[in-house]
């Protein structure tokens, strides 16, 4: 796990990740873009925000609001393919950048619990994230099919379709960066050592108009034929209505 997460985050006998408290002066900040609301991807229940856990968290050792700005914070990027909820000390909206910000004192719970509870509409979450081309640009090309198996396990799902079809969903939304009408993969093979995190993702939407070479996949709905091939797994050693997700905070 990330050590400066482990440096300023802190897991307590609760299963609560709470920000430590270094300083008198400490604060955190989570921003969420308002489209993240728009897809059901954030949600405002109260004094908590129910998100999917692919955020950045910015972290100010000591805070000055007369001179600290996004260069003097520390950025943490919390990876994590699953929803959480999370109670800040207080909600804003930043209506020049289009975003919520959740602020963060010392004590504050970054994530309530880390045991969650399973769901289908989390793995589904995670497809619409990769079908709209949302994915960090910090997460890999080979590595977006892995978190995403990892949110099957976590939710106790099994896609039950062949991997190579979220494979191929993969392939379509990650563009060559320097000319979106073909596949990533084309400029992989073309230059096997081209960096694995320069790929382009776009909605899937766009793809039609970028290409035509888009076949089969395009006369039906990837979307609807993964929601149909989810099916529920009981695991024998998991309790069935959540899992303790605590190890990616070790």
């Amino acid at each position: 796990m990330n050590e400066e997460l482990l440096k300023y985050f802190t897991l307590t006998k609760e299963n609560s990740l709470i920000l430590k408290e270094l300083n008198k002066n400490m604060k955190a900040e989570i921003r969420i873009p308002d489209e993240n609301f728009n897809i059901n991807m954030a949600t405002i229940s109260g004094d908590s925000v129910i998100v999917f856990g692919f955020l950045d968290i910015f972290v100010w050792e000591s805070y000055d609001e007369n001179i600290s700005k996004d260069s003097d914070a520390i950025k943490i990027l919390l990876r994590l393919p699953n929803i959480i909820t999370t109670t800040p000390t207080r909600i804003s909206h930043d209506s020049k950048n289009e975003e919520y910000v959740l602020e963060y004192q010392e004590g504050d719970k970054i994530i309530v619990s880390t045991k969650v509870p399973k769901s289908t509409s989390v793995v589904m979450n995670f497809f619409e994230l990769i079908t709209k081309g949302k994915i960090p640009d910090d997460i890999s090309y080979q590595n977006i099919s892995k978190y995403f198996e990892e949110c099957t396990k976590i939710n106790s799902f099994n896609v039950k379709v062949n991997s190579l079809f979220i494979d191929l969903i993969i392939a379509v939304v990650c563009r060559d960066p320097n000319n979106i009408s073909r596949q990533f993969r084309e400029a992989i093979k073309e230059n096997p050592k081209i960096s694995m995190y320069s790929r382009k993702l776009v909605n899937m939407e766009m793809i039609p108009a970028i290409t035509t070479q888009f076949g089969a996949i395009s006369s039906g709905s990837p979307k609807y034929g993964i929601t149909s091939s989810i099916g529920a797994v009981r695991s024998g050693d998991m309790n069935p209505e959540e899992d303790n997700i605590s190890s990616y905070f070790e």
